[in-house]
Parts: C-alpha cells; structure tokens; sequence
C-alpha cells in the first residue's frame, strides 16, 4: 500500500506540472495572437491615416491650382493672346479639378467614418469644411459650364460673395488644421504602436521563461535526480558484490582485485590469520565470528600508519 501510494504521489506530481505548462503556454500564446492582431490592426490604420493626409495635401494643391485658372480666366480672358483652344483646355482642368475635388472628399469621409480616425480635431475639421466645400465646388461648376462666348464678351466671373473667394481661405486653413490634426492622431498612434510592440516583445520573453521554468527546469531537475539515484544505486551493486553482506568486510573478489593490484608501485598485501578463529565461529556462532571480524578490522584500521590505509 505504501508503495503505491509514493508511486500515485510521485506520478501525479510531473503530470500536474505538464498540465500547468500547457496552460500557461496556450495563455501566452493566445495573448501573442491578439496582440499581433491588435498591431496588425493598428499597421492597417497607420495606413489609413496616410492616406488620409495624403489626401488633405492633395486637396490644398487642387484648390491652390483651380484658383490660378479662376484667375486667369477672369483676368486674361478677353485678351486675343488666349486662343479658344487654351481656353477650352482651361475650363477642362478646371471641371477635371473639381471632380477629383469631390472624390478625394468623399474619401476623406469614408476613411474617417470607417476607420474612425476620430479624435476630436479631425472629425471637427471635416464638419466645419463640410459646407464651404459644397458652396466651393457648386460655384466651380458654373464656372466650368460658361460657354466661349460669354467668355469673349467680357463676362464679369466675379461676385460680391463669389465663392471660389469667399471660401478658399477658409478651405485652406481648414486642410492645414486637418492635416495637423492627423499627424497628431498619427503621433499617438506611434506610441500605442511602440506600446504593443513592446507588451509583445515581454510576452514572447515571458513563454520562453515560463517554458523553460515550467517544463524545462523540472526536467532538468529530475534528470538530476535520475543520475544521482543511478550513481548511488552503483556504488551499492560495486559495494554489494565487493564486501559481505553480514560483516560488511572485503570478500574474496576485493581480496582478487587486491592481488591484481599488486604489480602497481606503492601498493602491498598483508595477510593475517586469527588463531582460533574456526573454534570460535563454530562454537559460538556466525554472529560472533563476525563481531571478532568486524573487531579485528577496526583495531587494524585505528592502528594504521598515517600513509596506510586499512
């Protein structure tokens, strides 16, 4: 009974070790996931805010160009020295302008509503250009539906409130307040990126440490043990087969590996014989043959020389 109860003990102990490696392993591992999930996430969204200021820089370009051919058209357009084809190609960019105008504003909208770039700032931003943009691009368009004619004729393109004066400011400081607002919401973005990177560098630091402390080191200690039983449990079978197992003294194959020894410089072999004792052990007994045995080696070894050894 007790052997099987030290055999249950002993058996349950590596398998309660294994199942807590695996589930700290399966932990580690599930948090590696979802933080390379969450950075995955947070790359896609770098992108997007790249996007999105790309855009907003492309937008301050268009409105800074589509206002010189609103310019020059005012200005030049009666003159001869412009041709009806210079004309034409005129109001072509500027309609072209417009349309991407539109577009690059509708993905503006998309990727803030889908993304939700939406720290305060840039959402702010997008609300408060929201309607200039449409006064802008609704006053481009008429502009890019004047016939040549009129052109010619001196068509005053000017307004008391014309939009494309009225609101290009205000369109342009609002790019500028947008793209600084993204780069902002991308600088905090950085850190939380830097923020993951790092959490993930200590989890993948912390299952190679838990592997080794929970798997590794346990294992490690029961080979430990494994040999040092291994080399105790030899050093009884080398003692077992060189001594009695009543006495405890040299047998006959010491007394052989002795005598096979005796070639080698600085060793020797005495043999003593005690008198009388067979009439000893026969009368008295094994037991008291080998107390005067075990007697006799003991005086022999206490009165040894200092460089004898008994």
């Amino acid at each position: 009974m007790v052997g099987d109860g030290t055999s249950q003990v002993g058996n349950g102990q590596p398998q309660s070790i294994q199942r807590l490696s695996w589930l700290a392993f399966l932990a580690v591992a599930g948090l590696i996931v979802l933080f390379a999930l969450l950075i995955n996430g947070g790359l896609s969204w770098q992108q997007t805010m790249l996007q999105a200021s790309g855009l907003s820089f492309e937008q301050r370009i268009l409105l800074e160009r589509s206002n010189e051919q609103w310019q020059l058209l005012m200005e030049s357009a009666h003159e001869p020295s412009l041709t009806d084809r210079v004309l034409l190609n005129i109001l072509k960019d500027l309609n072209t302008n417009r349309q991407q105008l539109v577009q690059n504003q509708q993905r503006l909208d998309t990727l803030v509503s889908h993304w939700r770039l939406a720290s305060a700032g840039i959402t702010t931003e997008m609300a408060r250009q929201r309607e200039p943009f449409q006064r802008y691009t609704r006053r481009m368009q008429e502009i890019g539906s004047i016939s040549l004619t009129r052109l010619r004729a001196g068509y005053n393109l000017w307004k008391p409130d014309d939009a494309l004066i009225v609101h290009e400011g205000a369109l342009l400081d609002g790019m500028t307040r947008l793209n600084v607002a993204i780069y902002q919401q991308s600088l905090q973005q950085n850190r939380i990126m830097y923020l993951l990177y790092a959490t993930l560098l200590l989890l993948v630091l912390l299952g190679v440490w838990l592997i080794w402390f929970l798997k590794l080191r346990p294992l490690s200690e029961q080979l430990d043990n494994y040999a040092r039983e291994l080399a105790r449990q030899n050093d009884v079978l080398i003692f077992r087969s060189t001594h009695d197992p009543l006495t405890r003294l040299p047998n006959r194959v010491m007394f052989n590996e002795a005598l096979a020894t005796l070639s080698q410089p600085g060793s020797g072999l005495f043999l003593l014989d005690l008198d009388r004792f067979k009439s000893i052990n026969d009368t008295f007994g094994h037991q008291a043959g080998d107390a005067a045995l075990i007697e006799f080696a003991r005086r022999l070894g206490r009165d040894c020389l200092a460089d004898e050894i008994a």
